[in-house]
């Protein structure tokens, strides 16, 4: 049976304040799951802080340019998102997808773009 809409506010705040205090140094550490709104949680919801930041992830995903190149998202993400019911654009990059879907877990981080040349100036 489905939590009502106010249980499920609590059990959701909850999960998000709990996973607001992962910190890196314990990437194992579980991330409380979060329950869709029939209240069940979703058989992608990764189990600690190292599964999220896996999520999408490919060797490869920089490629050596001096032109940045948005990430191409595959689909892991933004499935995840819309079982939540959390919008998504198809234009979103994997890093503003993962910075939502951080955001919504709860979970204090954010992905931004790394250059792969530092020394370059553009």
């Amino acid at each position: 049976m489905a939590p009502s809409s106010s249980n499920l506010f609590v059990v959701l705040r909850e999960a998000r304040r709990t996973n607001s205090v992962l910190k890196a140094e314990h990437m194992a550490d579980t991330i409380v799951p979060l329950l869709k709104p029939d209240g069940t949680v979703s058989e992608a919801f990764p189990n600690n802080l190292s599964a999220l930041f896996a999520i999408d992830r490919k060797l490869g995903d920089v490629e050596p340019c001096f032109e940045p190149k948005p990430y191409l998202l595959d689909d892991a993400a933004k499935s995840l998102l819309a079982e939540y019911g959390v919008p998504s654009s198809a234009d979103d990059t994997r890093d503003k997808t993962m910075n939502s879907l951080m955001y919504f877990l709860g979970v204090g981080y954010q992905v931004s773009f790394i250059l792969a040349y530092p020394w370059a100036n553009f």
